[in-house]
């Protein structure tokens, strides 16, 4: 049996899959031959997708996620974000005990909202939706998932079977 974050699956199985569920942030196209399985794995290039899950703090009034592989730990989404996503999460039910949030700087299929860099301010980054129209800000902890601030920003909210529980 071989882990990643929380993915326990087989050798056999490993082998077999192209797209593996990585420490509960990222969708990676980990590609593993069978000369190498299951000692290494190839990262050909960084993640395309990143997956959150945000939630509802309900004590700050506000979405927030953690990420172990980064370490953010209630990381708040703040200054117009926590509206935005409200927008994108209106037809999930219970969303505030969680949902799985997909992000990245290129389109992929099924994505929901496209936004658009404003401008830099504070370490941060604005960026704007069209519809409806909004204004949000992203703080330094992008950087965590890109190198330099996206162009734009393509984002799809989905519902998670097992959600964890809002906590106040």
């Amino acid at each position: 049996m071989i882990g990643f974050g929380e993915l326990v699956c087989d050798q056999e199985e490993l082998i077999n899959t192209d797209i593996v569920y990585h420490a509960s942030t990222s969708i990676t196209d980990h590609r593993i031959s069978r000369s190498n399985a299951p000692q290494q794995i190839e990262h050909p290039m960084p993640n395309q997708i990143q997956v959150i899950v945000p939630y509802w703090l309900g004590r700050a009034e506000t979405w927030v996620f953690d990420d172990v592989a980064t370490g953010l730990v209630q990381e708040p989404f703040v200054n117009g974000i926590p509206e935005m996503i409200d927008d994108l999460v209106a037809e999930i039910p219970n969303a505030r005990n969680g949902f799985r949030m997909l992000f990245s700087a290129s389109p992929f299929p099924g994505y929901q909202k496209r936004l658009e860099w404003v401008r830099e301010e504070m370490g941060g980054n604005w960026y704007q939706t069209d519809s409806p129209t909004m204004q949000g800000w992203l703080c330094p902890a992008l950087f965590n998932y890109f190198d330099e601030a996206p162009g734009e920003l393509y984002v799809k909210a989905e519902m998670m079977k097992l959600s964890r529980r809002a906590i106040d």
